[in-house]
């Protein structure tokens, strides 16, 4: 399940914007911008936190400086990355599919 404006919001990032809070900053006013794109967004998200409380993850993180563009999750108090934002977006992969 891709965001129907994933192409939109990729072209107004910059290698400066791609990561940490720039990248927070660019994508809060994405949605200052276009707010008929935030309910589909939060769907995706409410769907991965909820394939997150099936893996038994007690936790997430995505976007950290120290994340290289994955999404981590700590499944039985160990923390490995699952797949890249992207793969998880654009194929909306469950999170069993992660190590644990």
């Amino acid at each position: 399940m891709a965001l129907s404006f994933t192409n939109q919001l990729k072209a107004v990032l910059t290698p400066h914007t791609s990561s940490g809070t720039e990248l927070c900053e660019v994508i809060e006013q994405w949605f200052v911008d276009h707010p008929q794109d935030q309910d589909e967004a939060y769907q995706i998200l409410k769907s991965f936190l909820i394939d997150m409380r099936t893996a038994n993850a007690s936790d997430l993180d995505m976007g950290a400086p120290g994340c290289g563009g994955n999404i981590w999750f700590r499944i039985y108090q160990t923390k490995n990355p699952c797949l890249t934002m992207e793969s998880m977006i654009t194929l909306k992969l469950p999170l069993s599919s992660c190590p644990g």
